[in-house]
Formats: structure tokens, sequence, C-alpha cells
């Protein structure tokens, strides 16, 4: 059964979700790349962070480099006449690479803590288990135990 529109319609409908997608993640890596920018205090880690998780799952550099590719090469099978032996090459190569690529964020990246202090004052946060020892005034501090 061909879609509407014959041949035409039945190409048009096989490449529109993948090249959409492609559209996505690039647009979502641009991103990335120009709020990871230093600017004002912030450093490039910090901006790339907080940019990585407005994207959650897949908002590191080289997942969304990955998941372009996989969308090329998916297009580039589903319709091998479109790709030349060189870009096919190239395409592996790319791949290849990506794949040998280290993680840029750690695991769980998404779900991480992220504080924030605006202001005067002490701001005391422990995200894991076990004791915080403050001492947020004059004199020495001397935790643990036998003290």
């Amino acid at each position: 059964m061909q879609a509407p529109g014959g041949i035409h319609g039945y190409l048009r409908s096989a490449f529109t979700p993948i090249l959409k997608g492609c559209k996505v993640q690039a647009a979502q890596l641009k991103e990335l790349f120009e709020k990871a920018m230093p600017h004002g205090g912030d450093s490039r880690w910090d901006r790339y962070v907080k940019a990585a998780r407005r994207i959650r799952k897949g908002g590191r550099v080289e997942t969304l480099i990955r998941g372009i590719l996989d969308d090329l090469q998916l297009l580039a099978t589903t319709f091998p006449d479109v790709t030349t032996a060189r870009g096919k090459e190239q395409l592996a190569e790319a791949i290849e690479e990506a794949s040998k690529m280290e993680p840029s964020l750690p695991d769980g990246f998404e779900e991480m803590p992220a504080y924030a202090h605006y202001g005067s004052g002490d701001q005391n946060i422990n995200t894991g288990s076990g004791i915080l020892h403050i001492n947020s005034g004059t004199g020495h501090q001397n935790p643990g135990s036998g003290q």
C-alpha cells in the first residue's frame, strides 16, 4: 500500500519523522553550545550543566551527536541509493568516533540537586546521609566522637 502522492508521498512520509528528529536534536545541540558560553560569573561547566538539565534526558552533547548520527544512518540504510560510498564511510567513521566519546556529565545529572544562594548568610546543605556540622560563628569546631 502506497502513501497518498505515490512514491513521492511514500518518501516524504518515511523521511519526514527522521529529519524532524535530526532537526530537534540539532536545535538542542545548538542551544547547549550557545548557553555553555561563559557569561557573567558562571563557568562554562556550570552553564553547560544548567542547559543540559533543561533538555533533561539526552541532554549531553555526545548523546545528541549520537542521536543525529543514528538518524542519518537510518536514512542511509533505508534509502541506500541516496548516499555515496564515501558518505557511508564517513558516517561509519563519525559513529565510531562518537561511540568512543567519554560522558561529558555524570550519570543521573538530570536529578542532581541544584542550589542557588543569592544574598547574605550561610547556606548549609547536606544532600547525602550523615551529620552536617556547622560553625557559623567564631571559634573552633572540633567534630568527632570523644570531643
